[in-house]
């Protein structure tokens, strides 16, 4: 069972705009006499400060004074996205992307529109908009970042994986793509690449509980059961109320033989335990009673637990 596989945010997010909304308060600052540059530049000061309620606003308001004008549909859609009102973003990038012309702001309100499409989890169109993106910038890494990831959650790793040597060909291996690079090895059940690439990840974030969860998950299915067990209770040393990793230690326990300390396990990860990792154990457990038949502790740890699964 792997802790968090299926993450819904984006690896990278906004950044890629930022340059273009300075660049735009950059103009605002020397013509500042206007009513639509009045709240263009307050909106900006709301953007940069985070209140992107208000930001929104002022860019409406701005709007109001200057119908149909193409930076305020790009502004809009970044203010709506940080709302997390992707809809609304979608079509303010889509308005956008009608009325610009030039290759970098093309590429980057693709992008954005991506990370809404994304958010959204319409994978097909955000990954369509992310090759868009590419295709305006070819070195975009943002881009082949979150292509990456979107594929990964797509369940679609060999395409995730091209995305990936193209991101690696310009950039030193990041937290970020060893993270969709374990999961893409993981789903080819290419366990031992997946466990090394967990390992690398951990390296970034040494006591992050979940990395250190999902590198047990992936020592025990590449036959390092022994590993897993350390792993695990080194998790539990500093998370004791993580289910998954409770669970997977069981498992672990139950491969080796111990079934006594299994069903302690166990007991412990029942405990105010959700019915999904409940049910995912089990399954778990399953797939463990078929690939080790003679298994006694296995099969006795299997009964145990069918009978707190509904």
């Amino acid at each position: 069972m792997v802790y968090g596989s299926n993450g819904r945010n984006p690896v990278v997010t906004i950044a890629a705009m930022v340059a273009l909304l300075l660049g735009l308060l950059f103009f605002v600052l020397k013509n500042p006499n206007t009513l639509y540059n009045q709240h263009l530049r307050t909106g900006n000061e709301y953007y940069r400060s985070g209140d992107y309620y208000g930001a929104v606003r002022e860019y409406k308001l701005a709007q109001k004074a200057k119908p149909n004008d193409k930076f305020i549909w790009m502004l809009l859609g970044m203010g709506h996205y940080k709302q997390n009102r992707y809809q609304n973003a979608i079509e303010d990038d889509t308005a956008a992307i009608k009325a610009f012309k030039d290759w970098k702001s093309l590429a980057a309100l693709y992008f954005n529109r991506g990370l809404c499409y994304q958010a959204q989890r319409h994978l097909d169109l955000a990954a369509a908009d992310y090759r868009q993106a590419l295709k305006y910038q070819y070195n975009n890494s943002d881009a082949m970042l979150n292509l990456a990831d979107c594929c990964r959650m797509d369940r679609k790793p060999e395409e995730a994986l091209k995305a990936l040597e193209s991101y690696h060909k310009i950039n030193a291996p990041t937290f970020g793509s060893y993270i969709i690079r374990a999961n893409c090895m993981l789903q080819l059940n290419r366990f031992k690449e997946s466990e090394e690439d967990f390992a690398h990840a951990a390296s970034f974030r040494p006591g992050d509980s979940n990395l250190l969860a999902n590198l047990a998950w992936t020592q025990y299915k590449a036959g390092e059961v022994t590993k897993s067990i350390e792993t695990n209770r080194r998790v539990l040393g500093t998370s004791k109320n993580m289910k998954v990793a409770r669970f997977n230690l069981a498992l672990a326990l139950a491969t080796i033989g111990n079934a006594a300390e299994a069903k302690e396990q166990y007991d412990l990860a029942l405990d105010k335990s959700i019915e999904p990792d409940r049910r995912s154990a089990l399954l778990d457990l399953n797939e463990a009673v078929a690939a080790h038949p003679d298994s006694a502790s296995l099969k006795q740890s299997y009964e145990y637990l069918q009978k707190h699964v509904h």
